[in-house]
């Protein structure tokens, strides 16, 4: 099996209703890239948070878009 790279030709189309990539993002604002707060780690002193993100990215129109699979130099 020969490796090579892929490489993605997306037609992003028109603007606005026109446009063939959408970003559908969800209702609740937790998911709609909500932030958790800051969490503390057991025994340390280092805290971390989470921004959270539920939705859906779709294509229209996949025909006028192209995936050109094992590239090489």
């Amino acid at each position: 099996l020969a490796s090579g790279e892929t490489l993605f030709w997306l037609n992003p189309g028109g603007e606005g209703e026109s446009a063939y990539f959408r970003l559908w993002i969800s209702n609740s604002p937790k998911y709609a890239f909500g932030f958790t707060g800051f969490k503390v780690a057991q025994d340390s002193t280092v805290v971390a948070g989470q921004v959270l993100f539920a939705g859906n990215f779709t294509h229209r129109a996949p025909r006028l878009s192209r995936v050109l699979f094992g590239i090489t130099g």
